[in-house]
């Protein structure tokens, strides 16, 4: 799900809801193929190894997604789950899902 805080429109606006829809995807995946817990920063590290697209991309950017399927936008259901909250890099609380 693409928020389009920015004001785009057109061609642009596309371009950046289908990037948006393929990162989801992409989050999704890694949920599937780790098929346990995890947080948003194992989801942006696990995507910059397996996909040299994610190099660049902001760990906000994955939280995105993840919040997409959290709360599951655009009539489509939620496919993860908050867990718990576990400590983050930064030393800050950061919330831990699981696909369900």
């Amino acid at each position: 799900m693409y928020f389009n805080t920015t004001g785009q429109s057109g061609q642009s606006l596309r371009d950046y809801r289908t990037k948006a829809n393929s990162q989801d995807q992409d989050v999704l995946n890694v949920f599937k193929e780790v098929g346990g817990e995890l947080n948003p920063e194992s989801v942006h590290a696990r995507l910059k190894l397996t996909n040299t697209k994610y190099l660049k991309t902001p760990l906000s950017s994955i939280r995105r997604s993840i919040t997409a399927l959290h709360q599951g936008v655009n009539g489509r259901p939620p496919v993860i789950t908050y867990v718990k909250k576990t400590m983050g890099s930064m030393g800050r609380e950061i919330k831990v899902y699981k696909l369900g």
